[in-house]
């Protein structure tokens, strides 16, 4: 970090064990998950891959939580520093991979949830331009709603920050001289329970030589300045399974009508900012918005119905609209492939509720090959549908990372490419059919993408509103909640 802590980042590769070819070979650069607040690169082992599909791969570790994206929204700590070791792993890659039979040509940059994001973020960074020719983001991407940190919120976790450390809060400085005289396990442990950490956009802050992200991910696309590469792109069709089974009362049994509409707005007004006098915001405006297109009509009450209505409330909102509206800019110049993952492993890893079908990185294990690990327990026998599952899987990732199409050598199934007159998304399960009216919800991402974010701008009672806004009171729980409090 700037001022004490200084840029560091870690390599370790992956070879075939074949002879080079003249071209040297494909090369992958992993960048793991964990929210940009915990993770390594040791978690999954990419030897399977690599072997299988003859491709030399990179891990790049990168800091993560406070030491890697701390930011004061100030020249002081811009922030982003995690990014930044991408970016040196990123060069690194580029100027050295020939030594080890890579190819300097063909570098794919790939990963997950906070990789996914990550590498959604290189496309739209100039300093990763020119440092890699193609692209995967798997379950996280630049547009999902949590791809950034506002600089609101960042600023008020300073005060936590200082409080928490015993560091005087301003002026900045201060603060940072005084967390860097404390250990570093000591501080990231600290920090780790103060909510997950993430990028800036830095680019508006004043007097800073160095940016990573000149503007927000939506503004940068929509004027097309993206990194030009082909990207393959996509989520599983229930990612935060495991987050709501920690919220729902009783999960087994379903999800009653007011629980459903408590967890649906607790959703929705996670990612607004605090309420204010100045700028107060119509909650029920919001609620009543997604309540119209989640609720089952004529209105039903089946618990497991709508269970069912709130996973693909929750995998629609913060995955899949963000990943098809990245598709929608990435697909005007490039190659894009967008995917959801439908596959439910047969083999069992870890007991899961039979009503949870795909949650967040059970997609993973047929990518890296586990069916093959020869690490597992030996308890674990893997279901032979399963080992035809991570053929096909790795095959046609490892079809994209070399020649872009991933429907080819060996693969004996159709996946279009992605575009706006024909926006086809492959379903991946035994089938492997393209989408349509049939088995994609394709009204859900207009919603997400075209007609919330205007209802999001109709919530705000602020004191510049021209127009009136009418509020329609409707009898639900939330709503009831919501003006006991303003009446109080």
């Amino acid at each position: 970090m700037k001022g004490g802590w200084t840029m560091a980042f870690s390599c370790s590769m992956d070879s075939n064990g074949s002879s080079t070819p003249g071209e040297g070979w494909p090369v992958v650069i992993w960048f793991h998950p964990g929210l940009f607040s915990n993770g390594n690169t040791a978690l999954w082992d990419g030897s399977v891959l690599v072997v299988k599909q003859k491709l030399l791969l990179v891990t790049a570790a990168y800091r993560i939580n406070i030491l890697g994206f701390l930011t004061t929204a100030d020249s002081a700590s811009p922030g982003n520093y995690g990014l930044f070791d991408q970016v040196a792993a990123l060069q690194w890659v580029k100027n050295k991979i020939n030594i080890f039979g890579g190819s300097v040509k063909n570098i794919t940059i790939f990963g997950h949830e906070a990789g996914g994001v990550s590498v959604g973020l290189h496309m739209l960074s100039p300093l990763s331009s020119g440092l890699f020719s193609k692209a995967i983001a798997m379950s996280g991407n630049s547009l999902v709603p949590w791809a950034t940190k506002s600089k609101e919120s960042e600023l008020s976790r300073l005060a936590i920050i200082s409080e928490k450390f015993g560091c005087p809060h301003t002026p900045h400085t201060a603060l940072l001289d005084c967390l860097r005289k404390i250990e570093a396990l000591e501080l990231a442990k600290g920090a780790s329970e103060l909510g997950p950490w993430g990028p800036v956009v830095d680019g508006d802050i004043f007097n800073v030589s160095k940016v990573f992200l000149p503007a927000d991910p939506l503004t940068l696309l929509m004027e097309g300045k993206i990194n030009k590469v082909p990207i393959m792109l996509g989520y599983t069709n229930m990612e935060d399974a495991f987050l709501f089974t920690e919220k729902i009362e009783n999960p087994e049994m379903g999800v009653s009508r007011d629980e459903f509409e408590s967890l649906l707005l607790d959703q929705i007004t996670m990612e607004l900012p605090d309420t204010n006098d100045t700028c107060p915001i119509n909650y029920q405006h919001l609620l009543d918005a997604v309540l119209f297109y989640y609720s089952p009509q004529p209105q039903a009450s089946d618990p497991n119905f709508l269970r069912q209505k709130l996973m693909d409330f929750a995998t629609e909102k913060k995955y899949g609209a963000g990943a098809y509206l990245l598709a929608t800019y990435t697909s005007t110049d490039n190659p894009t492939f967008l995917y959801r993952f439908d596959y439910k492993l047969k083999t069992t890893l870890v007991e899961i509720p039979d009503w949870i079908e795909v949650p967040n990185f059970f997609d993973l294990p047929l990518v890296w090959g586990m069916p093959y690990w020869p690490a597992l327990p030996l308890q674990v026998i893997w279901n032979s549908a399963d080992r035809r599952m991570t053929d096909m899987v790795m095959t046609m990732w490892g079809n994209f990372i070399k020649s872009t199409n991933p429907a080819q050598n060996g693969i004996h199934l159709k996946w279009e490419p992605f575009t706006k007159d024909s926006p086809g998304v492959l379903i991946i399960d035994r089938n492997f059919n393209m989408s349509d009216m049939t088995n994609f919800d394709y009204k859900a991402f207009s919603f997400w993408n075209d007609y919330y974010p205007k209802v999001k701008e109709g919530a705000y009672f602020c004191c510049n509103t021209t127009k009136p806004i009418f509020i329609h009171k409707t009898l639900s729980k939330a709503y009831m909640f919501l003006t006991d409090q303003t009446d109080h």
